[in-house]
């Protein structure tokens, strides 16, 4: 375990070896990645076991060195006041503020993968053209226009019509997080910790929010061709009419789910007026209020009858456990419910088919060392900086149908 400086600083100078013999880029991500690795192995995530402090002296040249002066429980006892040496100034916190961030940046991860947010599973994350209002270009279907060509004869020539969508602005989200040297000096990883989670998980919400909102319907985003900005679920749209809103569905059984993949069979391309392909497995999303309805409605089987000597009771297999052309599959959290307001409300369909996640830049990490102004300023050691850019857009809502009872 990496319970001492010494520790650390062995575990890095056998790292650094990859480093060399990689070359500098190459050698900078093995060296990094792999530096994550052993620390996570031995339970260091933030500093859990070895610590802040053990980090700093390990990995900083004259680290040891340098904490001894801004070590402020010993100034207090010896009255001492700080001496800034030479060596001090010439302090090189790169290394140290390169792993912090790489431990940061999987910390953010690790805090962002959890069930409470379902939202990336509902989207198609691709890369956006602009920061602003996005219009996204489309190719309609031609429909079924192949015919029987005759020996000799020429092929019938096709066409396709040019279609669009809109895609709202992108919004940028994110938060620093200072290592300051009382932080490092009086080894404060449970500070640390707490200001990582607290700032991960506003951003966790606030991303959740922005996708539930486009794919649950809360925002009227939805535009096509041109259109005026429409409702992504309702019984009848612009711009190619449908309905894919099924009210007085109570989720019982799969009956149910029946009754709302139906609307399908009315849905056409409003191109070709031929059906629309659905495609990909079929999610439904329901608060939390419906979890064990919507699993037990696609799984188990179904009694039915009543145990009396004139009705037996029948027991067969569900249905959607039968079928072999789709997989169904139930996604829940406390979000859904709160960005409805409804306990009863659920959704079905291809949500990744229809809904996109406009991405500018992904989650990125940016690091700051001590030669910052904060660094002068604040001593701060080093600072990190979490961010994304993006926004939610409606592509193609007649994949999903919205279900109230």
């Amino acid at each position: 375990m990496l319970n001492s400086p010494k520790e650390v600083r062995n575990a890095m100078h056998m790292l650094e070896s990859y480093r060399r013999e990689a070359g500098d880029a190459e050698g900078d991500a093995v060296f990094y990645e792999e530096t994550w690795a052993m620390l996570r192995a031995h339970e260091t995530d933030l500093g859990k076991s070895a610590g802040l402090r053990y980090l700093f002296e390990g990995l900083v040249p004259d680290g040891a060195e340098y904490l001894k002066e801004v070590d402020f429980s010993r100034r207090r006892n010896q009255n001492t006041g700080i001496h800034m040496t030479e060596a001090s100034y010439a302090v090189d916190t790169s290394v140290f503020t390169n792993i912090i961030g790489q431990i940061t940046y999987s910390a953010v991860l690790d805090a962002l993968d959890t069930p409470d947010f379902i939202g990336q599973s509902l989207v198609t994350t691709t890369q956006a053209t602009t920061q602003q209002v996005e219009i996204i270009p489309g190719i309609s279907k031609i429909g079924d226009v192949a015919e029987d060509v005759g020996e000799g004869e020429e092929y019938p020539i096709v066409g396709v019509s040019e279609e669009y969508i809109t895609a709202p602005r992108k919004v940028k989200d994110g938060f620093i997080l200072p290592v300051t040297e009382e932080a490092i000096a009086e080894d404060k990883t449970g500070m640390m910790e707490q200001r990582l989670a607290g700032a991960t998980e506003a951003l966790a919400i606030t991303w959740e929010r922005e996708i539930l909102d486009t794919c649950l319907g809360v925002t009227t985003s939805y535009s096509r061709n041109g259109g005026s900005a429409q409702a992504t679920y309702a019984a009848t749209h612009t711009e190619g009419t449908f309905s894919n809103l099924q009210t007085s569905t109570a989720l019982v059984d799969y009956t149910e789910i029946e009754t709302a993949s139906l609307l399908w069979d009315d849905i056409t391309d409003p191109n070709t007026g031929d059906p629309v392909t659905i495609g990909g497995s079929i999610t439904i999303v329901v608060p939390t209020a419906l979890e064990m309805t919507a699993l037990k409605a696609i799984s188990g089987t179904i009694e039915q009858g009543a145990i009396d000597a004139n009705t037996p009771r029948t027991i067969t297999a569900n249905p959607l456990t039968l079928q072999t052309r789709r997989n169904y599959s139930v996604l829940t959290s406390q979000w859904v419910k709160d960005r409805t307001n409804s306990n009863d409300t659920w959704f079905i369909g291809n949500f990744p088919g229809a809904f996109q996640y406009r991405e500018v830049f992904p989650l990125q990490l940016n690091r700051a060392d001590r030669n910052s102004e904060a660094g002068f300023s604040r001593d701060i050691v080093t600072q990190l900086k979490v961010r994304r850019k993006g926004a939610p857009a409606v592509i193609e809502p007649r994949k999903v149908i919205k279900v109230t009872a």
